[in-house]
């Protein structure tokens, strides 16, 4: 019974959260030192985070790197952000002994702590140039803007775009453009400077943008993608909307509610970390890079592997919205064909197919040929090679360069090789598949920052979902 000279003491909101927080780091220095293959698998996935982070804040991440130095940087960088994501998928309490375990846990704290420091630096700067209004840096998300545009006055995307008039439209800078060796640009070797740029821009906005001329032959003016591209983010332009940043923002957090849902609870608390630990999805996402929209459908997909329904649902929609989703269908079928059989990797087939086709369907049938060109323009139009992947070597003389035809045979090489590994090592889990499916992406004429800066989160996810299935039949059993 509480006398009269005592009082109940008030915990106040500050006293909880204190609390909690003092219980959720005994809870991880409690995983660090028993050596957890989940804290150890964080501490390579960190690994590979830090190592593009270290790619993308070096010169030549987006240029030509201005020495070998550079150059062998971001190239071995990228490699070996592959490699680390690929080693986070294998059984690490057999591979490695409790000690180097307890040694990767460690290290997984630190550098999501720092790497998250840095995603909070980029991240308030990138929404601080979005509230001020500042454009697309990335001429992708501006033509998915006009592309939608046009749509919504009744314009068949794939017939009518121009780069320059999209650009304009939005205020956006020249050098967000993606050059194409023609026109001024013609016979070039190496790829043209900014000033070169903005100078053939600023020509063919002025002589070639106007109606009933040709569009401009020194910038990839076609429309590029899968029509889920720029359907996505249709409703939001009928609404009103001009920068579609916020959608992209709201697919990255929808990324991290998978991952917090699959993870196990001690280590749920570190997904917000993780989600700023990738600072190339930081600050391409706040410049406007909307392979975000894609990748949460590749991610849930992949990482529901065994759902009839949903996972080939949101694989359809995946390559239904961006073609880099197409390097994870074969790996995705031999997944399906070795587990579950043949049958249901052919009815999976269907049912993506399916999903492309009402995407994509309504204009493959008005157009055809406008359809397939625009598509396949990263294949056959001249682009510049460019990249972080082996033509980084390249492009910055550290080797003479080879033609295109080159890079294709290695890229296919390494995509079939891929395969074969996946249907055929016993040691591959079917996380593998998102670093063995970015592999051929490695060699490719033009191997951009954003082709892997989403493997290691889509990695994380299929790791920790098919952990959690595991745990659950073992419950049941």
């Amino acid at each position: 019974m509480i006398q009269g000279s005592e009082r109940a003491k008030v915990v106040s909101p500050l006293d909880v959260i204190a609390a909690r927080f003092h219980l959720m780091l005994s809870f991880l220095r409690g995983e660090v030192a028993a050596g957890s293959p989940d804290l150890a698998r964080l501490g390579l996935i960190a690994m590979g985070m830090a190592l593009q982070t270290v790619v993308l804040l070096s010169p030549g991440h987006f240029r030509p790197a201005p020495s070998p130095f550079f150059a062998g940087l971001v190239c071995l960088g990228t490699l070996a952000s592959v490699a680390v994501s690929l080693l986070a998928t294998m059984r690490l309490r057999r591979l490695y002994p409790p000690r180097t375990r307890q040694i990767l846990g460690a290290f997984a704290l630190a550098a999501l702590l720092i790497l998250s420091v840095i995603g909070i630096w980029k991240g308030a700067v990138g929404l601080r140039a979005m509230a001020q209004g500042t454009p697309y840096g990335n001429d992708g998300a501006a033509m998915d803007l006009y592309a939608a545009q046009q749509v919504q006055h009744a314009h068949n995307p794939y017939l009518k775009t121009n780069i320059v008039d999209a650009l304009a439209a939005i205020n956006a800078p020249a050098v967000t453009t993606t050059p194409l060796m023609d026109g001024q640009f013609r016979g070039a070797r190496a790829y043209p400077s900014d000033t070169a740029v903005q100078q053939a821009f600023m020509s063919d906005f002025r002589y070639r943008s106007k109606k009933g001329v040709a569009t401009t032959p020194e910038f990839e003016s076609k429309y590029n993608y899968p029509a889920g591209s720029f359907l996505f983010i249709l409703p939001f332009v009928w609404a009103g909307f001009h920068d579609m940043r916020f959608l992209y923002l709201m697919a990255i957090f929808a990324m991290g509610a998978y991952l917090w849902m699959r993870m196990p609870t001690t280590l749920r608390p570190l997904v917000p970390l993780l989600l700023l630990s990738d600072v190339p999805l930081v600050v391409l996402t706040t410049s406007g890079q909307p392979d975000p929209i894609y990748g949460l459908f590749l991610l849930i997909g992949y990482a529901e592997w065994p759902s009839m329904w949903l996972s080939p649902a949101c694989m359809g929609l995946a390559i239904g919205t961006k073609q880099l989703a197409w390097f994870f269908v074969p790996l995705y079928l031999v997944l399906i064909a070795s587990r579950l059989g043949w049958r249901e990797s052919v009815r999976r087939v269907a049912i993506m197919a399916g999903v492309f086709v009402v995407l994509n369907g309504p204009f493959i049938a008005m157009s055809p040929d406008a359809y397939i060109s625009g598509v396949a323009g990263p294949l056959q139009d001249p682009m510049f090679p460019l990249g972080i992947g082996i033509v980084a070597l390249f492009v910055a003389n550290v080797l003479p360069m080879i033609p295109k035809f080159a890079f294709t045979v290695m890229e296919l090489i390494a995509w079939t090789l891929a395969t074969l590994a996946s249907a055929r090592s016993r040691f591959l889990a079917p996380a593998a598949a998102p670093a063995l499916a970015s592999l051929p992406l490695f060699f490719a004429w033009r191997s951009l920052s954003n082709y892997f800066y989403l493997v290691p989160l889509i990695t994380l996810a299929i790791v920790f979902a098919d952990n959690a299935r595991s745990r659950y039949q073992q419950a049941e059993t």
